[in-house]
């Protein structure tokens, strides 16, 4: 059930990041032949500017009525990694600040921390079990 808080621009940016995933993905299940999807696989960077919570919230609105309905979802958080190269750290060890948490020098560049991927497990289906379409 969709609660007014999502709809209150807390996280509109999260649920159309979230319909466009399950659009994606229905379609791609829908190409398969014999296979059931069971699980939707999310890692949101720490950097992408996207609420994991919020996400997941938003996907399971999202996912109700599409072939994925059933599956589970899952929404991993992923670090921010950036490289100093005074030092050589590539860890921003959770702070997003331009100084290294090691020496203190100035990082160069970020090396994740902003991605959002997706993976979408599917198993061959069961004698007798159909898929939503």
């Amino acid at each position: 059930m969709c609660t007014r808080e999502a709809f209150e621009g807390k996280a509109m940016h999260e649920l159309s990041i979230a319909a466009e995933i399950i659009d994606a993905a229905s379609v791609e299940l829908r190409q398969t032949q014999g296979l059931c999807a069971q699980r939707l696989r999310v890692r949101v960077g720490g950097l992408s500017g996207v609420n994991p919570e919020n996400l997941r919230f938003c996907l399971e609105v999202a996912r109700d009525g599409t072939p994925l309905g059933p599956v589970q979802i899952d929404v991993e958080c992923v670090r921010a990694k950036v490289l100093c190269p005074a030092c050589g750290e590539v860890d921003c060890g959770g702070r997003f600040d331009l100084a290294c948490p090691r020496c203190g020098g100035s990082i160069s560049g970020f090396l994740g921390g902003n991605e959002i991927e997706v993976a979408l497990e599917c198993e061959e289906m069961e004698e007798g079990r159909f898929r939503a379409d």
